[in-house]
């Protein structure tokens, strides 16, 4: 991969199983550049306790964070859990910031969402409870 132009950028590192690690101002001179030691932490995990009536009914129900501050990026909840009863899938490895977390159901045509904002510190987790009707 090529280093990105010189100039002054705000990176994000995602490990994707952890929380990502944002740098506010690194520098780029064209050439490869280290940015030293990066030390990532689990993040929050954010527990959605979905409590289904039909079209959210099985076969699954998944659950998507992504966040609206900073640098963009996304988390789901695993696809396992998703199908497992009672409905409470996990999005786990966020960061600190505000995120969108819609709901999906594999189930009907259309797949209708539920969508609501939260806001983590990227350390504690959190839980959410909804009920669809």
């Amino acid at each position: 991969m090529a280093p990105p132009p010189a100039g002054e950028r705000r990176v994000l590192i995602d490990p994707v199983v952890a929380a990502p690690v944002e740098l506010d101002s690194v520098a780029f001179d064209g050439t490869p550049r280290d940015l030293g030691v990066i030390r990532f932490t689990r993040g929050s995990a954010l527990t959605i306790h979905a409590r289904t009536t039909p079209p959210f009914a099985p076969p699954s129900v998944l659950a998507v964070a992504e966040r609206l501050d900073g640098i963009a990026y996304m988390r789901r909840s695993s696809l396992q859990e998703s199908k497992e009863k009672p409905f409470d899938p996990v999005i786990r490895g966020l960061g600190p910031g505000r995120f969108r977390v819609t709901l999906h159901s594999s189930a009907g045509g259309a797949r209708p969402t539920w969508t609501a904002e939260v806001t983590l510190d990227g350390v504690h987790d959190a839980e959410l409870t909804i009920l669809t009707d």
